[in-house]
């Protein structure tokens, strides 16, 4: 797996490994779409904290994989501005 997420762009990919771990079962398309973010390990260790503040993971994997625009708009965010999602993580 390391080797799949370093070809998408993710930089640290044991992290992106764990915060992956975190969210459960992402589809393919998911990841895909994470790795297209400006900031692709940013977005996916702030889908971690949002998730685990927010008591579970299914309910944001569940939102992101059924909403496909909120799923851009969230990515492209989180992939851009740490702040937000250190806002989110706070305030889930």
């Amino acid at each position: 797996m390391p080797v799949v997420l370093s070809r998408l762009g993710f930089r640290d990919t044991q992290r992106a490994t764990a915060d992956l771990a975190v969210l459960g079962d992402c589809s393919d398309d998911l990841v895909t779409q994470i790795a297209s973010v400006a900031d692709p390990d940013t977005c996916l260790a702030s889908l971690a904290r949002i998730a685990e503040a927010d008591g579970g993971c299914e309910r944001l994997v569940g939102l992101l994989e059924s909403d496909d625009e909120l799923r851009l708009r969230l990515l492209i965010v989180l992939g851009t501005s740490e702040a937000l999602g250190d806002f989110l993580a706070r305030h889930p």
